[in-house]
């Protein structure tokens, strides 16, 4: 399958909003850094194939903790002319998960950041194993929304509802939908799997509407519906973000969590 099989409310969407999603997308903890170069092994020998590596927003974190060889792959146009000007000494592919042109077990490990999600498939899986190295690590990290420490009144549950009402047609991994991929599949072992709940400091209510005006099933919307949703997302704001909640700079905090899942390769 060829660069055209990636999702293309993802391809177009974040051909459109590249530089919006390097700018208010979040980075991810040092927890959540430091567990994916544990279970991976990762050292200065090892190579590790970024995919889906979008602007490079987890890429950022790992060089800072690793000097393994990283080689990024990312279907977007526009992705891709982020990532190239944010590390124009890594090597950036542009491709599909579904076709990956490198070598056979050329990479020690595989990481997806925010993405498996969009492609979490038997199709994927096989391709992800056909680079892998035997013993290899297939390594899936996202930042998710932590539902469990919110009231169902809280600004965050009401604006996070608000908008993933508006994902049903689109890949997301709040659907839940992605655990599928590693069933009744022969290439890897059962995926293991943690959780690092956080409170992640919100700079301003602009910041955070521009940060969900990032998400593709936002960006695809047509202005005058991008309206209603803003309208929306204004008015939760207003009946639900206490003065309380907003630090003296404007800032205010989200519960957050970070999932890393990682499985060997057969």
């Amino acid at each position: 399958m060829s660069v055209s099989a990636a999702n293309p409310v993802s391809q177009t969407s974040y051909d459109k909003n590249h530089e919006s999603y390097d700018k208010f997308r979040p980075g991810y903890t040092e927890e959540t850094v430091s567990t994916v170069v544990e279970v991976c092994k990762l050292s200065e020998k090892s190579h590790v194939v970024e995919v889906a590596a979008g602007t490079g927003k987890f890429t950022g974190e790992l060089v800072k903790v690793t000097n393994a060889r990283i080689t990024a792959v990312e279907p977007s146009t526009g992705m891709l002319e982020s990532f190239r000007k944010n590390f124009p000494n890594i090597e950036a592919i542009q491709a599909s998960s579904f076709a990956i042109p490198l070598p056979d077990a050329c990479a020690d490990a595989i990481i997806v950041a925010q993405g498996f999600h969009w492609f979490a498939t038997h199709e994927s899986l096989a391709e992800f194993a056909r680079i892998l190295k035997p013993g290899g690590v297939l390594c899936c990290v996202w930042n998710y929304e932590d539902f469990d420490a919110l009231s169902k009144d809280s600004w965050q549950y009401r604006t996070v509802k608000l908008c993933h009402g508006l994902d049903k047609n689109v890949p997301q991994y709040n659907h839940m939908n992605w655990p599928k991929a590693f069933d009744n599949q022969p290439w890897f072992a059962p995926y293991k799997e943690v959780k690092f709940p956080y409170e992640k400091s919100i700079p301003s209510r602009e910041f955070y509407w521009n940060l969900w005006r990032t998400r593709s099933y936002l960006t695809a919307l047509d202005p005058s519906e991008l309206e209603k949703v803003h309208d929306q997302f204004e008015k939760i704001m207003d009946e639900s973000l206490s003065k309380e909640e907003i630090q003296p700079d404007g800032s205010f905090n989200a519960k957050r969590g970070g999932h890393v899942i990682w499985a060997t390769r057969n």
